[in-house]
Protein backbone atom coordinates (compact mmCIF):
# COMPACT_ATOMS: atom_id res chain seq x y z
CA UNK A 1 0.00 0.00 0.00
CA UNK A 2 2.76 2.36 0.52
CA UNK A 3 3.95 2.16 -2.59
CA UNK A 4 0.73 2.91 -4.21
CA UNK A 5 0.51 5.96 -1.52
CA UNK A 6 3.72 6.94 -3.40
CA UNK A 7 2.41 6.64 -7.13
CA UNK A 8 -0.58 8.23 -6.71
CA UNK A 9 0.88 10.84 -4.72
CA UNK A 10 3.49 11.56 -7.57
CA UNK A 11 1.10 12.11 -10.07
CA UNK A 12 0.80 15.81 -11.03
CA UNK A 13 -2.82 16.91 -8.56
CA UNK A 14 -4.39 19.09 -11.81
CA UNK A 15 -3.80 16.18 -14.19
CA UNK A 16 -7.82 15.64 -15.49
CA UNK A 17 -6.93 12.53 -17.02
CA UNK A 18 -4.54 11.12 -14.38
CA UNK A 19 -7.93 12.07 -12.11
CA UNK A 20 -9.71 10.19 -14.13
CA UNK A 21 -8.27 6.90 -14.55
CA UNK A 22 -7.88 6.97 -11.09
CA UNK A 23 -11.75 7.28 -10.24
CA UNK A 24 -12.32 4.83 -13.35
CA UNK A 25 -10.22 2.16 -11.41
CA UNK A 26 -12.09 2.74 -8.10
CA UNK A 27 -15.50 2.04 -10.21
CA UNK A 28 -13.73 -1.39 -11.61
CA UNK A 29 -12.58 -2.49 -8.40
CA UNK A 30 -16.03 -1.34 -6.62
CA UNK A 31 -17.81 -3.09 -9.64
CA UNK A 32 -16.92 -6.36 -8.84
CA UNK A 33 -17.80 -6.75 -5.23
CA UNK A 34 -21.33 -7.92 -5.77
CA UNK A 35 -20.10 -10.45 -7.50
CA UNK A 36 -17.28 -12.14 -5.38
CA UNK A 37 -20.27 -11.67 -2.89
CA UNK A 38 -22.77 -13.64 -4.76
CA UNK A 39 -19.77 -16.40 -5.31
CA UNK A 40 -18.87 -16.43 -1.61
CA UNK A 41 -22.93 -16.77 -0.89
CA UNK A 42 -22.13 -19.61 -3.47
CA UNK A 43 -20.06 -21.22 -1.21
CA UNK A 44 -22.49 -21.28 1.99
CA UNK A 45 -21.50 -17.57 3.54
CA UNK A 46 -24.17 -15.65 5.50
CA UNK A 47 -24.61 -11.91 5.20
CA UNK A 48 -22.75 -11.19 8.67
CA UNK A 49 -19.97 -13.52 7.57
CA UNK A 50 -19.32 -11.99 4.07
CA UNK A 51 -19.44 -8.26 6.31
CA UNK A 52 -17.63 -9.71 9.00
CA UNK A 53 -14.51 -11.31 6.88
CA UNK A 54 -14.16 -8.28 4.29
CA UNK A 55 -13.34 -6.22 7.48
CA UNK A 56 -11.55 -8.11 9.39
CA UNK A 57 -9.26 -9.39 6.17
CA UNK A 58 -9.12 -5.14 5.54
CA UNK A 59 -8.98 -3.75 9.05
CA UNK A 60 -4.96 -3.92 9.81
CA UNK A 61 -3.96 -2.87 6.27
CA UNK A 62 -6.22 0.42 6.98
CA UNK A 63 -4.91 0.59 10.56
CA UNK A 64 -1.16 0.12 8.85
CA UNK A 65 -1.82 2.67 6.40
CA UNK A 66 -3.65 5.10 9.29
CA UNK A 67 -0.63 5.12 11.83
CA UNK A 68 1.47 5.89 8.77
CA UNK A 69 -0.35 9.10 7.20
CA UNK A 70 -1.04 9.84 10.97
CA UNK A 71 2.78 10.03 11.86
CA UNK A 72 3.88 12.15 8.62
CA UNK A 73 1.37 14.64 9.01
CA UNK A 74 2.93 17.67 10.95
CA UNK A 75 -0.53 19.37 12.10
CA UNK A 76 -2.82 16.57 13.46
CA UNK A 77 -6.57 16.33 13.15
CA UNK A 78 -8.11 17.87 16.01
CA UNK A 79 -10.48 14.74 17.95
CA UNK A 80 -13.49 16.60 16.42
CA UNK A 81 -12.22 15.96 13.09
CA UNK A 82 -11.33 12.50 13.58
CA UNK A 83 -14.89 11.83 14.50
CA UNK A 84 -16.43 13.05 11.95
CA UNK A 85 -14.19 11.10 9.73
CA UNK A 86 -15.22 8.11 11.56
CA UNK A 87 -19.20 9.07 10.96
CA UNK A 88 -18.75 9.85 7.78
CA UNK A 89 -16.93 5.85 7.06
CA UNK A 90 -19.34 4.26 9.38
CA UNK A 91 -22.55 5.64 7.03
CA UNK A 92 -20.85 4.90 4.17
CA UNK A 93 -18.71 1.47 4.82
CA UNK A 94 -21.02 -0.21 7.49
CA UNK A 95 -24.67 1.17 6.82
CA UNK A 96 -24.86 1.23 3.23
CA UNK A 97 -22.66 -1.89 3.04
CA UNK A 98 -25.24 -3.86 5.08
CA UNK A 99 -27.68 -2.87 2.71
CA UNK A 100 -25.94 -3.84 -0.17
CA UNK A 101 -25.10 -7.20 0.91
CA UNK A 102 -28.51 -7.96 2.05
CA UNK A 103 -30.15 -7.20 -1.03
CA UNK A 104 -27.99 -8.97 -2.96
CA UNK A 105 -29.75 -12.36 -1.06
CA UNK A 106 -32.46 -11.31 -3.43
CA UNK A 107 -31.23 -9.52 -6.60
CA UNK A 108 -29.16 -10.25 -9.33
CA UNK A 109 -25.85 -8.56 -9.46
CA UNK A 110 -26.54 -6.75 -12.46
CA UNK A 111 -29.82 -5.03 -10.95
CA UNK A 112 -27.94 -4.38 -7.80
CA UNK A 113 -25.34 -2.42 -9.31
CA UNK A 114 -28.14 -0.90 -11.54
CA UNK A 115 -29.94 0.47 -8.60
CA UNK A 116 -26.65 1.71 -6.78
CA UNK A 117 -25.83 3.74 -10.02
CA UNK A 118 -28.32 6.29 -9.08
CA UNK A 119 -26.39 7.48 -6.05
CA UNK A 120 -24.60 10.29 -8.66
CA UNK A 121 -28.15 11.35 -9.53
CA UNK A 122 -29.45 11.57 -5.22
CA UNK A 123 -26.13 13.59 -5.06
CA UNK A 124 -26.99 15.72 -7.57
CA UNK A 125 -30.19 16.27 -6.03
CA UNK A 126 -29.45 16.61 -2.66
CA UNK A 127 -26.48 19.20 -3.93
CA UNK A 128 -29.44 21.23 -5.63
CA UNK A 129 -31.58 21.09 -2.65
CA UNK A 130 -29.18 22.07 -0.10
CA UNK A 131 -28.05 24.76 -2.38
CA UNK A 132 -31.51 26.14 -3.26
CA UNK A 133 -30.95 25.98 -6.68
CA UNK A 134 -32.99 25.27 -9.59
CA UNK A 135 -32.58 21.96 -11.52
CA UNK A 136 -32.46 22.87 -15.61
CA UNK A 137 -35.19 20.72 -17.27
CA UNK A 138 -31.53 19.17 -18.91
CA UNK A 139 -30.76 17.57 -15.78
CA UNK A 140 -34.38 16.62 -14.92
CA UNK A 141 -34.53 14.73 -18.61
CA UNK A 142 -31.09 13.22 -17.94
CA UNK A 143 -32.55 12.03 -14.39
CA UNK A 144 -35.51 10.33 -16.07
CA UNK A 145 -33.66 8.36 -18.70
CA UNK A 146 -31.62 7.02 -15.92
CA UNK A 147 -34.51 6.58 -13.75
CA UNK A 148 -36.53 4.63 -16.74
CA UNK A 149 -33.30 2.50 -17.36
CA UNK A 150 -33.62 1.10 -13.98
CA UNK A 151 -37.22 0.94 -13.89
CA UNK A 152 -36.95 -1.24 -17.26
CA UNK A 153 -35.02 -4.10 -15.65
CA UNK A 154 -36.10 -3.90 -12.12
CA UNK A 155 -39.50 -4.51 -13.89
CA UNK A 156 -38.16 -7.65 -15.65
CA UNK A 157 -36.44 -8.90 -12.65
CA UNK A 158 -40.11 -8.59 -10.72
CA UNK A 159 -42.03 -10.78 -12.91
CA UNK A 160 -38.98 -13.13 -12.06
CA UNK A 161 -38.69 -12.56 -8.56
CA UNK A 162 -41.61 -11.01 -7.20
CA UNK A 163 -41.56 -9.91 -3.35
CA UNK A 164 -37.78 -10.99 -3.09
CA UNK A 165 -37.20 -8.26 -5.74
CA UNK A 166 -38.93 -5.51 -4.43
CA UNK A 167 -36.86 -6.74 -0.85
CA UNK A 168 -33.47 -6.90 -2.71
CA UNK A 169 -34.28 -3.49 -4.41
CA UNK A 170 -35.24 -1.54 -1.01
CA UNK A 171 -32.56 -2.42 0.63
CA UNK A 172 -30.39 -1.68 -1.90
CA UNK A 173 -32.04 1.51 -2.49
CA UNK A 174 -31.08 2.19 0.80
CA UNK A 175 -28.00 1.56 0.14
CA UNK A 176 -27.58 4.03 -2.70
CA UNK A 177 -28.87 6.81 -0.54
CA UNK A 178 -26.21 5.94 2.36
CA UNK A 179 -23.27 5.79 -0.04
CA UNK A 180 -24.50 9.26 -1.55
CA UNK A 181 -24.67 10.71 1.55
CA UNK A 182 -21.06 9.56 2.11
CA UNK A 183 -19.38 11.36 -1.18
CA UNK A 184 -21.47 14.40 0.13
CA UNK A 185 -19.94 14.21 3.81
CA UNK A 186 -16.35 13.23 2.79
CA UNK A 187 -15.09 16.30 0.80
CA UNK A 188 -14.41 18.31 3.90
CA UNK A 189 -12.56 15.42 6.44
CA UNK A 190 -10.45 14.47 3.00
CA UNK A 191 -9.46 18.03 2.23
CA UNK A 192 -8.87 18.90 6.41
CA UNK A 193 -6.32 15.68 6.69
CA UNK A 194 -5.94 14.33 2.96
CA UNK A 195 -7.15 10.96 1.35
CA UNK A 196 -4.96 8.49 2.85
CA UNK A 197 -5.27 9.10 6.48
CA UNK A 198 -9.68 10.23 6.03
CA UNK A 199 -9.97 7.41 4.34
CA UNK A 200 -7.67 4.76 7.19
CA UNK A 201 -9.67 6.67 9.82
CA UNK A 202 -13.32 6.53 8.07
CA UNK A 203 -12.49 2.34 7.38
CA UNK A 204 -11.12 1.74 10.32
CA UNK A 205 -14.15 2.96 11.82
CA UNK A 206 -16.75 0.81 9.37
CA UNK A 207 -14.57 -2.35 10.22
CA UNK A 208 -14.95 -2.01 14.14
CA UNK A 209 -18.59 -1.48 13.45
CA UNK A 210 -18.84 -4.46 11.37
CA UNK A 211 -16.79 -6.85 13.90
CA UNK A 212 -18.68 -5.69 16.78
CA UNK A 213 -22.62 -6.04 14.46
CA UNK A 214 -21.54 -9.67 13.40
CA UNK A 215 -19.94 -10.55 16.75
CA UNK A 216 -23.23 -9.71 18.75
CA UNK A 217 -25.64 -10.94 16.48
CA UNK A 218 -23.99 -13.99 15.43
CA UNK A 219 -20.51 -14.70 18.02
CA UNK A 220 -18.05 -17.27 16.83
CA UNK A 221 -20.58 -18.62 13.86
CA UNK A 222 -18.91 -16.20 11.91
CA UNK A 223 -15.48 -18.08 12.01
CA UNK A 224 -17.20 -20.92 10.50
CA UNK A 225 -16.62 -20.36 6.56
CA UNK A 226 -15.26 -22.65 3.83
CA UNK A 227 -12.36 -22.18 2.02
CA UNK A 228 -14.07 -21.19 -0.93
CA UNK A 229 -16.06 -18.90 0.47
CA UNK A 230 -13.38 -16.91 2.18
CA UNK A 231 -11.02 -16.81 -0.99
CA UNK A 232 -13.80 -14.63 -2.65
CA UNK A 233 -13.91 -12.43 0.70
CA UNK A 234 -10.24 -12.10 0.62
CA UNK A 235 -10.39 -10.40 -3.06
CA UNK A 236 -13.49 -8.38 -1.79
CA UNK A 237 -11.54 -7.41 1.18
CA UNK A 238 -8.26 -6.59 -1.26
CA UNK A 239 -10.12 -5.61 -4.36
CA UNK A 240 -13.15 -3.94 -3.99
CA UNK A 241 -12.77 -2.60 -0.32
CA UNK A 242 -9.04 -1.72 0.53
CA UNK A 243 -7.60 -0.91 -2.95
CA UNK A 244 -11.12 0.83 -4.24
CA UNK A 245 -12.10 2.75 -0.99
CA UNK A 246 -8.05 4.49 -1.32
CA UNK A 247 -8.35 5.11 -5.03
CA UNK A 248 -11.88 6.23 -4.72
CA UNK A 249 -10.77 8.86 -1.65
CA UNK A 250 -7.93 10.05 -4.06
CA UNK A 251 -10.62 10.78 -6.61
CA UNK A 252 -12.82 12.70 -4.94
CA UNK A 253 -9.94 15.09 -3.54
CA UNK A 254 -8.70 15.52 -7.28
CA UNK A 255 -11.94 16.09 -8.75
CA UNK A 256 -14.90 16.64 -6.38
CA UNK A 257 -17.54 14.13 -5.14
CA UNK A 258 -19.74 15.20 -8.24
CA UNK A 259 -17.61 14.42 -10.61
CA UNK A 260 -15.52 11.43 -9.19
CA UNK A 261 -19.64 9.69 -9.27
CA UNK A 262 -20.12 10.55 -12.57
CA UNK A 263 -17.40 8.22 -13.47
CA UNK A 264 -19.25 5.33 -11.96
CA UNK A 265 -21.56 5.69 -14.76
CA UNK A 266 -18.96 2.62 -16.26
CA UNK A 267 -19.83 0.67 -13.21
CA UNK A 268 -22.95 -1.16 -14.19
CA UNK A 269 -21.80 -2.32 -17.55
CA UNK A 270 -18.42 -3.90 -15.93
CA UNK A 271 -20.51 -5.25 -13.86
CA UNK A 272 -22.60 -6.67 -16.09
CA UNK A 273 -20.15 -8.66 -18.12
CA UNK A 274 -18.42 -9.80 -15.15
CA UNK A 275 -21.73 -11.35 -13.84
CA UNK A 276 -22.40 -12.84 -17.36
CA UNK A 277 -18.89 -14.61 -17.42
CA UNK A 278 -18.37 -15.43 -13.85
CA UNK A 279 -21.80 -16.01 -12.42
CA UNK A 280 -23.67 -17.61 -15.58
CA UNK A 281 -26.34 -14.28 -15.33
CA UNK A 282 -28.85 -13.48 -18.50
CA UNK A 283 -28.05 -10.55 -20.48
CA UNK A 284 -30.58 -9.81 -22.73
CA UNK A 285 -32.23 -6.85 -24.94
CA UNK A 286 -34.24 -5.66 -21.02
CA UNK A 287 -30.92 -5.77 -20.10
CA UNK A 288 -28.81 -4.02 -22.73
CA UNK A 289 -32.11 -1.35 -22.98
CA UNK A 290 -31.65 -0.78 -19.30
CA UNK A 291 -28.20 -0.35 -19.32
CA UNK A 292 -28.48 2.23 -22.33
CA UNK A 293 -30.98 4.20 -21.05
CA UNK A 294 -29.02 4.79 -17.61
CA UNK A 295 -26.12 5.12 -19.13
CA UNK A 296 -27.22 8.03 -21.51
CA UNK A 297 -28.45 9.70 -18.30
CA UNK A 298 -25.49 9.81 -16.61
CA UNK A 299 -23.85 11.37 -19.65
CA UNK A 300 -26.11 13.79 -20.33
CA UNK A 301 -25.90 14.79 -16.32
CA UNK A 302 -22.07 15.07 -16.19
CA UNK A 303 -22.15 17.54 -19.21
CA UNK A 304 -24.36 19.78 -16.68
CA UNK A 305 -23.48 20.80 -13.04
CA UNK A 306 -26.68 21.29 -11.69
Amino acid sequence: MSGLRARLQAIPTGSYAAAFCIALCATTFYSMKPVFIKLAFGHGASVDAVMAWRMALSLPVFLIIGIRAWRQREEKPKAAQIAEAAGVGILGYYGASYLDVMGLQYVSAQLERLILFCYPALVVLATAFIRRQPISRRTWGALALAYAGLGLLFGHDLQLGGANTLLGTALVFGSAVAYAGYLMLSGRPIASMGSMLFTAIAMSAACLAVLTHAMVFEGAAVSRISWGALGWMAAVAVISTVLAAFLQSEAIARLGAARASIVGSTGPLLTSVAAVFMLGEPFGLFHVAGLSLATAGMVVLSRKRN
